[in-house]
């Protein structure tokens, strides 16, 4: 099911996300905390004076999960994408409980015609050209694991299509957009650009660096902040690999009749060779069975991972040797960690940021945790050591300093060289000519224009954007003057701009026109948003939390 979601993701996202269409100003801060709805309005706060309910709260969160799971194939709280998205689901059910309020005051309906047609256009993708989903298998297999039910997919599907006609009511100024106004827009954005660059690394200029420990010292004095090391944890563990429980594993599976069966189902649920691309249908199944067995592994390594917890949280007096104590009577091993900061975790260790989560919120009160599953094994851990934050000596990471040193002298000397190559180059210079005089190979670049996403070779010498905004500043034969980059600098020459061809203006401008407009509805909305959450969401935990800053 999830897999059959995922591969129709972006028309999904076309169908329902009318909201996520429209890049929304954030009000809030993301990463706020989550709210706990069962405290009142004490915990909730209230939209223009009105309380929150905290029913009403659960349930559009639940909605916020459902949508996301309709446009990403999978539940935010299950995809490791979903945050480094910035995906917030407090912050989402704010803002949706807000536009909720806002399709209410603003009395939008929405027809049950449309309700049906839209969730059926869903269910039809669902099916995977065999028919529309029988909305039964889709409660059973989606809504109900999830808590919901068929009247939360049916109020999602109403408060989309309620939004979309709020953004088009809201947003009309961007629909005012006129076709000579987009034509001259299109023009600009798709004018070719041919460059070449006159590029000074500091690669280039390693050679000509002088180091001494002398050098080095200063440097390190005056760099002393980068280096300081974040407050670290050290804890004692012990994993229960899940290699270790593949022969219960291979008992429990030979004790299901329908096993062969199962596998068959799944491959045939993934698509078949349309999932499993390069590999036969027999190779494929055996992938199904080896991750089937590695997951029965790793529920027996749970197992036991629990009962090795709950006789540890049972030995007094509570001390953080108790874990190597009963490791050791346990014929089990106990192992310490390295050092390790929160964003990091032990590099030593293939584990989930749930492990360095965990360890940084132990206390010598509350020194044990666990289990923490993790890709192959599951752990249960002890805080052995805090490690406050620190600036550590030079002699111990002298090599990492003198390196650091090296590379920053050897930039300045790029950049110094950068600089006195684009000062020589005066009026009616010719810029070959300059290039050889200063033994620098000038570096063409592919054609590129505004519209442009993607030019590999030159995003090895600075973005396509820096880039973009250079190259457009200046006319044919024109020079940029110097350009920092992250390690020197270089020069950017114009060759030629090429107009875009009229055959392209005139079949692409149409929907290049309709792009413009929606685009530019989304800011007018967007405007209107940013504006109304200010005032209707200032009393919840979100807005005074933005009001009191970063803790």
């Amino acid at each position: 099911m999830f897999l059959t979601i995922r591969r129709h993701q972006k028309w999904l996202f076309l169908v329902i996300s009318t909201v996520t269409i429209i890049s929304f100003v954030i009000y809030f801060r993301p990463g706020s905390g989550n709210t706990d709805a069962g405290t009142g309005r004490a915990s909730l706060g209230s939209i223009y004076g009105e309380p929150i309910d905290a029913d009403v709260f659960r349930a559009t969160a639940a909605q916020v999960r459902l949508s996301y799971f309709l446009g990403h194939g999978d539940w935010p709280d299950n995809d490791p994408a979903a945050k480094q998205q910035g995906f917030d689901l407090e912050r989402e059910t704010y803002q949706r409980l807000f536009l909720l309020n806002k399709l209410q005051a603003l009395n939008i309906r929405t027809s049950r015609e449309a309700v049906g047609l839209t969730a059926g256009q869903i269910l039809r993708s669902l099916g995977r050209g065999n028919g529309a989903l029988p909305l039964a298998d889709f409660e059973a297999k989606v809504l109900k694991p999830q808590g919901m039910t068929v009247k939360d997919f049916n109020d999602l599907m109403e408060y989309e299509l309620g939004v979309r006609q709020m953004v088009t009511a809201l947003g009309i100024s961007g629909k005012l957009t006129t076709a000579p106004e987009a034509e001259l827009l299109f023009r600009h954005e798709h004018e070719e650009i041919t460059t070449e660059i006159a590029a000074f690394a500091a690669t280039n200029f390693m050679a000509a660096v002088t180091v001494t420990p002398e050098k080095v010292d200063e440097f390190f004095k005056a760099q002393m902040a980068r280096y300081r090391v974040g407050d670290r944890r050290q804890v004692s563990y012990v994993r229960f690999a899940s290699a270790d429980y593949f022969d219960i594993a291979d008992r429990q599976i030979a004790t299901l009749t329908n096993f062969a069966a199962q596998v068959d189902a799944i491959y045939a649920q993934r698509g078949g060779t349309n999932y499993y691309k390069g590999v036969t249908a027999e190779a494929a199944k055996q992938e199904i069975r080896a991750d089937a067995r590695r997951e029965f592994a790793l529920r027996s390594a749970r197992t036991n991972a629990v009962a090795f917890t709950d006789k540890l949280l049972e030995l007094t007096p509570v001390s953080p040797e108790n874990l190597q104590k009963l490791a050791a009577d346990s014929k089990l091993t106990a192992a310490i960690t390295a050092p390790f900061e929160q964003r990091t975790g032990p590099v030593e260790l293939n584990v989930p940021a749930s492990f360095a989560q965990a360890a940084f919120a132990r206390t010598a009160e509350e020194p044990f945790v666990g289990p923490i599953i993790a890709e192959d094994a599951v752990y249960v851990i002890a805080l052995k050591k805090v490690i406050p934050s620190e600036i550590p000596p030079l002699d111990s990471i002298r090599q990492e300093v003198t390196t650091d040193f090296r590379n920053y002298q050897a930039a300045l000397l790029a950049r110094a060289a950068a600089t006195n190559f684009a000062a020589g180059l005066q009026p009616g210079v010719d810029f070959a000519a300059h290039c050889k005089a200063a033994k620098v190979t000038p570096i063409k670049l592919p054609a590129f224009s505004l519209a442009t996403r993607s030019l590999p070779e030159a995003e090895e010498y600075l973005s396509l954007g820096r880039l973009q905004e250079v190259a457009y500043g200046l006319p044919i034969g024109g020079n940029s003057g110097f350009v920092p980059t992250g390690d020197g600098g270089l020069v950017v020459h114009v060759l030629t701009r090429t107009p875009v061809a009229e055959a392209k203006v005139q079949a692409e401008l149409p929907a290049f026109l309709a792009q413009v407009r929606q685009t530019r509805q989304g800011e007018a909305f967007n405007a209107w948003f940013s504006r109304e959450a200010s005032v209707g969401l200032r009393d919840t935990p979100l807005a005074r939390r933005q009001e009191a800053g970063p803790q």
